[in-house]
């Protein structure tokens, strides 16, 4: 491993913006990238308020940093201050990485949509063509879904709670994308069982099965899972949905990796070659 060097006048700079951000592994992760290529760089974490986040803003165009990632409650709000979007951040309202150009010029990513698919094309898994069925229809899954109809997903079937919400989210994807988008109530298993077994993904973008939450789905032992199942909670490290996946001999992709990819993405982003560490 390469040593690290000294902090300088010459040191670039990187950051995490949110509230909270105490408990972040951005700062493990990236400095680590740092240290592997000897770069003369820092990623440091920041807890900013809603109020504060213009000021904050500037004050990193002031101070010359070099890129910083947006973590919640900013990922939607930040938008409005940004010079330019991506065109996935853009259709998707938000953003979680900025690249700070020479002169200033702040432009909006969104890595967890791009994560997502670095992280199935790890996995050997394209996206064009296929079908998936995605569980939940804000945050991540937002993003997750936009993604996917950008790479040429044939048809998405979202399963959520709030079918308002879902149904939103299906006028946009087919405004803007070829994709065709079927929606399901999460109550009305009848209505998506065959869906799920008859897709070519799985992906659970809700907080269901989260250590935190204590809740599972109902239709765990009922249903006859496809290939791939995806699930994008990291704690625990294998939910019930995967454990469940597993036993049917489904490969499983946990959450740890999109994670992991979505900020191997902003990395890129800013250093123009591939995250990698001593242990990668």
């Amino acid at each position: 491993m390469k040593f690290q060097k000294e902090i300088s006048g010459t040191t670039e700079l990187y950051a995490l913006i949110g509230n909270p951000v105490s408990h972040s592994i951005s700062p493990a992760m990236h400095n680590d990238a740092f240290a592997y290529y000897g770069m003369d760089a820092r990623y440091l974490a920041f807890k900013v308020r809603s109020e504060n986040l213009e000021s904050a803003l500037k004050g990193m165009v002031a101070l010359g940093f070099k890129g910083f990632n947006v973590t919640m409650p900013h990922k939607r709000e930040i938008c409005q201050y940004l010079d330019a979007l991506a065109e996935n951040a853009a259709l998707i309202g938000a953003v979680n990485t900025v690249v700070l150009s020479e002169n200033g010029r702040t432009v909006g990513h969104n890595t967890d949509a791009s994560g997502f698919i670095s992280m199935m094309g790890d996995h050997g898994i394209a996206m064009g063509g296929k079908t998936m069925v995605q569980i939940g229809a804000g945050g991540a899954g937002r993003a997750i879904a936009i993604q996917v109809a950008l790479e040429g997903l044939k048809k998405l079937i979202l399963i959520n709670r709030t079918i308002e919400k879902a149904l939103a989210l299906k006028e946009l994807i087919e405004k803007h994308t070829d994709t065709q988008v079927e929606v399901c109530a999460l109550e009305d298993e009848k209505s998506y069982l065959d869906r799920i077994e008859n897709s070519d993904v799985l992906v659970n973008t809700s907080s269901v099965g989260m250590a935190e939450t204590g809740s599972e789905f109902s239709f765990l032992k009922k249903v006859t899972f496809p290939n791939y199942v995806v699930d994008i909670i990291y704690n625990p490290d294998e939910t019930e949905l995967l454990l469940e996946a597993k036993k049917q001999g489904a490969q499983i992709i946990k959450g740890i990796e999109m994670l992991h990819w979505q900020g191997a993405d902003a990395f890129t982003l800013w250093m123009g070659r591939p995250y990698a560490t001593s242990s990668s």
